[in-house]
């Protein structure tokens, strides 16, 4: 999430969840279907902040956020952001399938593993530029070694074409 070092209110967070394809709304992971995908959002907090970057503001789907660790600070922090969220639409035209209940049951075995939700913070986190942060209290970081343009593009079932954390500013 970016959050103003003036104030210390939430400008904008990015999340990577499971989403209809149909639709565009996030999902439970838990029980995809050839519909859900993994989809990358990115809201913005405070319409200011969306009018200042240029940035669509849409509250629709945003998490309420209780606690965060600071992963940078520094003069470049709003460039790094809005890299990071310029990728979003690529991202999400990749159209890659959501793992069932986010990859558990196949991320031990080799091969098999599929992007998901962290893969979504991987990539992101890759595109800012930044070391990868691992959060205190998790222990399984599926998907952390996936990033999303590793996965494979969603077959259209058809035609079987393809079918195109806290910064200080």
């Amino acid at each position: 999430m970016l959050v103003d070092g003036s104030n210390g209110e939430i400008c904008a967070a990015f999340e990577a969840l499971a989403a209809s394809r149909a639709t565009g709304e996030p999902l439970s992971p838990y029980f995809p279907s050839r519909d859900h995908c993994l989809r990358t959002y990115h809201f913005v907090y405070k319409p200011s902040f969306a009018q200042q970057y240029h940035f669509s503001f849409d509250d629709a789907y945003r998490q309420p956020i209780k606690k965060f660790e600071k992963l940078y600070e520094g003069p470049d922090a709003i460039e790094r952001w809005r890299a990071a969220a310029s990728t979003v639409p690529r991202l999400n035209a990749l159209n890659l399938d959501y793992p069932c209940w986010g990859g558990i049951f196949t991320c031990w075995i080799p091969g098999c593993q599929r992007p998901n939700s962290n893969s979504g913070y991987r990539t992101l986190i890759d595109e800012m530029g930044l070391p990868l942060y691992t959060f205190k209290g998790f222990y399984w970081y599926i998907g952390i070694d996936t990033p999303m343009a590793a996965g494979e593009a969603h077959q259209d079932a058809e035609n079987n074409d393809r079918v195109a954390p806290s910064f200080i500013a």
